[in-house]
């Protein structure tokens, strides 16, 4: 197709201008040629038939119960998945959260009652010890390879997973340091992603842990109306022991309002400031950036629109913390 609007182009510059007309065709078309050419090898099918020699061209191999037609939307669900039990299982073992966590991605991406099964052969594939998930990564990269806004975004989801105990182990890390190897993505730009990841993870998660320490609470004191806990409670305060201290001492209030408010600044992508005019433009910029909306016509697969989704309320509650920490209306 590229080669085709190349010589047309060619063809009509050299018979208007000459030798002028040749010379300036053979720029352009070269120039056509490689930027339409990231562009259509980008923009295939979501039914187009994917080669693969870790999936097969069918997917019906050993290693999957399912059968299905390996196209761009398969292809890019095993990939993904498979390096989600990948990294999982780095640890060593795949917490119930992990389990969790891939099960709402498929919850939060509407998945067909087929590409669920899909999914989960693929989570169980990607826990296998000797897993090839670098060769994994070289062919989703050979087929996405041109759309670094997709690739991007797989990689957020991989940190996000990482993510989920808010503890960056070193093999998980190492996976992911190898995910922005192979798709060419800048050293700096990863410790930027992963950076605003850690403070999103930071700040979306620290209340979550505050509000069930005091769930907990709410419950014992619920439940001191019972003989036992009278007489527990008694015999706790004459050894001095205090529950409410137990339940709140080591709760996320001890992430303090500055600490979030830290972290906000990450997520909107801005320097702490008090500059209210600053704190806006560059949360305009990044809802703008990420919003489903602006990147309609990207050419980016369900799973990333609805991570951009996700990702806009996560920078809405970021700047609404930081103005009312301000009183800024």
């Amino acid at each position: 197709m590229t080669n085709f609007i190349c010589i047309f182009i060619g063809i009509i510059l050299g018979a208007k201008f000459g030798l002028l007309g040749a010379i300036l065709g053979a720029l352009v078309c070269n120039y056509l040629s490689e930027v339409l050419g990231d562009v259509f090898r980008g923009a295939g099918s979501s039914a187009e038939k994917i080669r693969s020699n870790i999936f097969g061209v069918t997917g019906e191999k050993k290693r999957f119960t399912v059968s299905f037609e390996l196209n761009r939307q398969n292809f890019y669900t095993l990939c993904l998945f498979s390096i989600l039990g990948h990294i999982a299982k780095s640890k060593g073992r795949v917490s119930k959260d992990d389990i969790a966590f891939a099960e709402f991605l498929m919850q939060d991406f509407n998945y067909s009652a087929q590409l669920k099964k899909i999914a989960k052969e693929a989570f169980r594939t990607g826990k296998i010890e000797d897993f090839p998930y670098a060769q994994v990564l070289r062919e989703f990269h050979h087929v996405f390879g041109s759309n670094k806004l997709l690739l991007n975004g797989f990689l957020q989801i991989q940190m996000r997973a990482a993510l989920l105990d808010a503890v960056m182990e070193v093999n998980e890390k190492t996976i992911l340091l190898d995910i922005a190897s192979i798709f060419h993505i800048d050293l700096r730009v990863f410790e930027e992603i992963l950076s605003q990841e850690q403070a999103r993870a930071r700040f979306s998660q620290a209340y979550k842990k505050a509000s069930e320490k005091d769930k907990q609470w709410q419950n014992y004191q619920q439940q001191k109306s019972s003989y036992q806990h009278r007489r527990d409670e008694k015999n706790q305060q004459n050894s001095g022991y205090n529950y409410h201290q137990e339940y709140r001492q080591n709760s996320a209030h001890s992430y303090s309002k500055t600490n979030r408010l830290d972290d906000a600044f990450k997520v909107i992508g801005i320097a702490k400031t008090d500059d209210f005019k600053a704190v806006k433009k560059a949360y305009s910029k990044q809802v703008n950036k990420n919003h489903p909306d602006k990147l309609a016509g990207r050419n980016l697969p369900q799973e990333e629109i609805e991570l951009a989704n996700k990702k806009v309320k996560e920078i809405q509650e970021a700047y609404k913390y930081i103005c009312e920490y301000y009183g800024w209306k």
